[in-house]
């Protein structure tokens, strides 16, 4: 109520009651005018300055505070409540509690299920427009596809006498925008409140939904300190959780979002992906942490134009009560280049939540002194030089921080990127006195790899190789004067080039990762294959004399062996290896360590368990995290996984090969780290290392009607974190695949996809962090998959998962009818397996007794009458295709095989045409791995030579998925087209140099 005086004036307004009445008739008529007509509408029907600057601030004042939960310029300035319904649909509405400009929001109680719900309708002359109506829909099946606790919760989408309705849960608490003050809020609050945003988004993308319009406005707090994302109306679909016939045009066209928080590709009108909603909550955590906008121009023309163009200052530059450890974060999450940003939300989180952890533990996580970055060898703001050396390691990682573990006093250093090519440099290598580094790169090449030589204090790169083939994996000698390398060329193998050039000299035959002895006398190194499980005779360590050339074998007789490092006193080798079972059961996979020279003693380490026990596993390529370097001091570099994150660590590992203590992380950034060489000289510490961004798809190839490729290979499955492993239904219209999922307890999901309508369902969750490997069934119904070492196999539709092995390998295929499925054998004997529900998995061929064979790969032909698989000796690299005919009552002998390759390359992951007459395969018979083809006859004989399909010779676009298993390539053939997984990579050197203390 209104309080007049005794004149009739008001005392806080001095409006006679007459003025105040027309102040509210007019507030509530010029609403609806454009801004720009309100001077001049005002102008015209306000009879005095006073009534007319008083309505000119209350209808701005509004529209300053409107947005998704805002009220009417009326009822918030003037104390008037508006004309609202009594009931919609099933809701008894109680009041309105905020309005935009196509809607209206509702408290309303549900008297169906007795709680109070919040009630989302158009008005009604937006209800007319059917754009509006589909967004407002699209808004309530996006949200509803995401249970998730930072998502609001939608409970149901109704018209009711023409007024079309969302309702959903009723929040109590403010937006975001109305939470954030004007010096920025708290750090601890912002933490808070980013993490729980990058959790919901999270969950919005494993769904496959694009948020797009990410705003403070759009991102609700609940009195609880609960964050709740509103508002998908303009969400783009990418992954099937909803149907996307009814987007409006704002989701299937161009522009969308609001112009202060889009990202460069949408202000562009480009296809967008997850990345986009990285850009907008980068904006949205500058604004919590400064209280301003990041991209605050005057129009929106000069918005987009900054967006574009610029970069907002460091935030720490702001105000002083900012942590500058935020800087990196906002910097990654704002790169104009969508392939130079944090690639998912989940490392976005992972770093917020390190940063947390610091802020909450100082004590633990003692802050480190950054000095201004030294010299950068890539085009950028100068502010970003700061932030760069700010960005990837959150802890010292010097020589003698590696000797006493975590700093307790601070230490300063600096980081240099010593590469920026949009390709890969890697395998990074440093001189023994710090003054050269050598490196692998694909630049001025077709996209194999050279190695490449530069002084780390200045001066150009100077190329070192020049070979068609990826030379790699450079080591110096003690006496820096020559480098050994790992080498495609000639079948594969070490060779060595002096620092000053020339010609290289092939030294040892089929070598990985040279590793010189410390007094420089004798190069450690490996052969074979790592593989799944290090059989018998799959890998060996060889020593070779610097002076002869002649290479030894190191430990003979142990079973298999790869990946030896030196001892600090060079009288040990440390070493990854199948061996004998210490409690005399057969042999076991574990960390040794054994003297050199070998006196035939080998001790097994509690390495493993000790990782495990600090929950560090494996990176991409490989099953374990394997030393890289033992150092001086008993400190051994370890890169490795927690979490989401891939770093290198660090720990002490005394010289009879028992680690102590607690592992530490020396670098910290979001990419995966790794491959590091470290040197301290002369009071000052040098570690390289390599820095990689790896993303997995699916791409298609269309096939003519001989079986060759028709055109170029193209993306078909995107915007996922590492996508592989597809599986194709006969007739080409089905599709499933696996994707990581930046979740603790979901770490896989199973997707299926309507090729034909482009709908896509999630038909599992997969908790382990083993890929699932989902294969489908010929008619499109059956899914099979591994979960851990269990086989299982479920309806496409989703349901219940039925068992159908125990200890079993990788899901391989399912026949068209979804009754068998083919696994690989877990242990020995690796046999195929034969697996249906409700029956034991037996054998489908037998074992070729006069010597021990690994069979993998199995996959039924189209008419169910064949089963194709590889085969060979773990001994060696060259596998072989074989068919088998397919008797599921008996075991296939192996003079019943039909081979399809010769055995002299390394064959694998056969995929039959749709029709039965074409075997599709991956081959390295060319030196990389591509896919090839060989014509069969009616009896599945060979019909002509092999041909090549399609090649894949640049390194940083390679077959196969995160993991080496050739599975994960998940070759398959439609009636005129191939389906396989890709991973796209690029990477850089950095090097980070910091001066002892006391030195």
């Amino acid at each position: 109520m209104t309080v007049m005086s005794e004149g009739g004036v008001d005392p806080h307004t001095g409006f006679s009651g007459g003025d105040w009445e027309l102040v509210k008739d007019l507030v509530y008529t010029c609403q609806t005018q454009p801004p720009a007509d309100l001077d001049d509408w005002l102008r015209e029907h306000c009879p005095s300055e006073t009534v007319r600057a008083e309505v000119a601030r209350l209808v701005r004042a509004s529209a300053e505070s409107a947005g998704f939960m805002s009220q009417t310029a009326a009822e918030k300035h003037l104390g008037v409540q508006l004309r609202r319904p009594v009931r919609i649909g099933r809701y008894r509405v109680t009041d309105e509690i905020g309005s935009g400009g196509s809607g209206v929001v509702y408290a309303a109680w549900d008297e169906t299920l007795n709680r109070k719900v919040a009630l989302k309708v158009l008005r009604p002359e937006a209800a007319q427009n059917a754009e509006l109506q589909k967004r407002l829909r699209w808004d309530a099946r996006a949200a509803s596809a995401l249970q998730h606790p930072n998502i609001v919760v939608v409970h149901e989408v109704g018209s009711d006498g023409g007024a079309d309705y969302v309702a959903m849960e009723c929040i109590a608490g403010q937006t975001l925008a109305r939470a954030l003050k004007p010096g920025g809020m708290a750090t601890r609050e912002v933490l808070r409140c980013a993490i729980q945003i990058c959790r919901g988004l999270e969950a919005a993308h494993a769904a496959g939904i694009v948020h797009r319009d990410l705003k403070p406005g759009n991102v609700m707090i609940t009195q609880q300190g609960v964050v709740k994302l509103l508002d998908f109306g303009l969400a783009k679909n990418i992954d099937g959780g909803i149907d996307s016939k009814d987007a409006p045009q704002t989701v299937e066209g161009t522009f969308a979002g609001t112009v202060a928080y889009v990202s460069p590709e949408q202000a562009e009108a480009k296809a967008v992906d997850a990345r986009s909603d990285i850009f907008s909550f980068g904006s949205v955590l500058f604004e919590m942490l400064t209280g301003r906008q990041a991209f605050p121009g005057i129009s929106t023309v000069a918005v987009l134009a900054d967006i574009l163009h610029n970069h907002p200052p460091p935030p720490h530059t702001i105000s002083a009560d900012i942590d500058a450890r935020f800087d990196e974060i906002i910097y990654r999450c704002l790169r104009k280049d969508r392939e130079r940003r944090f690639q998912s939300i989940a490392e976005v989180r992972v770093r917020l939540q390190e940063l947390e952890d610091q802020v909450l533990h100082p004590e633990s996580h003692p802050q480190i002194a950054v000095p201004a970055a030294r010299r950068q060898r890539w085009v950028m703001p100068a502010w970003a030089a700061s932030l760069v050396a700010a960005a990837a390691l959150a802890a010292g990682f010097t020589y003698l921080l590696l000797r006493n573990g975590p700093p307790v006093q601070p230490v300063s250093y600096a980081l240099d990127r010593i590469t920026a090519d949009r390709g890969v440099s890697g395998y990074p290598a440093l001189s023994p006195d710090a003054s050269l580094l050598a490196y692998a790169s694909d630049r001025e090449t077709d996209g194999n790899l050279d190695l490449w030589l530069q002084h780390i204090h200045g001066g150009d790169a100077r190329k070192l190789t020049v070979d068609p083939a990826d030379d790699s994996e450079p080591a110096f000698s003690p006496d820096g004067t020559q480098i050994t390398f790992r080498s495609e060329r000639d079948g594969g193998g070490l060779y060595t080039v002096s620092t000053l050039g020339g010609d290289a000299h092939l030294l040892a035959p089929g070598g990985h990762e040279p590793r010189y002895s410390p007094d420089g006398r004798w190069i450690a190194y490996w052969t074979g294959t790592e593989g799944q499980t290090l059989m018998p005779g799959s890998a060996k360590i060889y020593v070779v004399s610097v002076i002869s050339g002649v290479p030894e074998p190191f430990l003979p007789d142990f079973p298999a062996c790869a990946h030896p490092v030196w001892s600090p006193n060079g009288k040990q080798i440390f070493f990854y290896g199948r061996g004998p079972d210490p409690k005399g059961k057969g042999t076991v996979i574990s960390y040794w360590i054994a003297s050199f020279p070998s006196t035939g003693v080998v001790k097994a380490i509690p390495l493993a368990n000790y990782l495990l026990h600090h929950a560090l596993n494996g990176l991409p390529g490989g099953t374990r995290a394997h030393p890289a370097a033992w150092l001086p001091d008993d400190i051994m570099l370890i890169p490795a996984g927690r979490e989401d994150s891939k770093n290198v660590w660090a720990a002490k590992v005394l010289e009879d090969g028992t680690p102590q203590g607690e592992p530490w992380r020396i670098t910290a950034g979001t990419a995966i780290e790794w491959h590091p060489s470290m040197v301290t000289t002369k009071g000052q510490s040098y570690l390289a290392y390599e820095a990689t961004s790896a993303n997995s798809e699916v791409w298609k190839l269309a096939l003519d009607g001989s079986g060759h490729a028709a055109g170029k290979a193209e993306p078909l499955i995107t915007g996922y974190t590492s996508a592989e492993s597809s599986g194709l239904s006969l007739d080409g219209s089905r599709l499933v695949f696996s994707s990581r999922q930046q979740n603790h307890l979901i770490r896989h999901a199973i997707h299926a996809v309507d090729l034909n309508s482009g709908r896509r369902t999630i038909v599992n969750n997969i908790a382990p962090s083993a890929i699932p490997m989902p294969v489908l069934s010929g008619d499109g119904k059956t899914v099979a998959y591994m979960d851990g070492a269990v086989g299982y196999v479920i309806p496409v539709s989703g349901g219940t998962p039925q068992k159908v092995c125990n200890h079993c390998g990788a899901s391989t295929h399912i026949n068209y009818d979804g009754k068998y499925s083919l696994f690989d054998a877990a242990n020995d004997p690796e046999q195929i397996l034969l697996c249906s529900v409700g029956t034991s998995p037996k054998p489908l061929v037998e074992l070729n007794s006069p010597r021990y064979t690994v069979q993998s790969g199995g996959r039924f032909s189209p008419d169910g009458r064949w089963v194709a698989f590889f085969d060979g000796n773990p001994k060696e690299t060259a596998k072989t295709i074989f068919i088998a005919p397919f008797h599921p009552e008996r075991l296939v002998t192996p003079a019943e095989l039909i081979p399809v390759t010769e055995g002299k390359t390394l064959d694998v992951a056969p995929s039959w045409s749709a029709d039965g007459r074409t075997m599709f395969y991956l081959s390295s018979r060319d030196g990389h791995r591509c896919i090839w083809a060989q014509a069969l006859d009616n009896e599945k004989r060979r019909r002509g030579a092999p041909y090549p399909v399609y090649h894949f010779h640049r390194v940083g676009l390679v077959l196969g998925g995160a993991h080496s298993y050739p599975g994960t390539v998940g070759l398959s053939a439609g009636p005129n087209f191939l389906v396989f997984g890709i991973t796209q990579s690029t990477s850089d050197v950095w090097l980070k140099t910091e001066k002892l203390p006391g030195r």
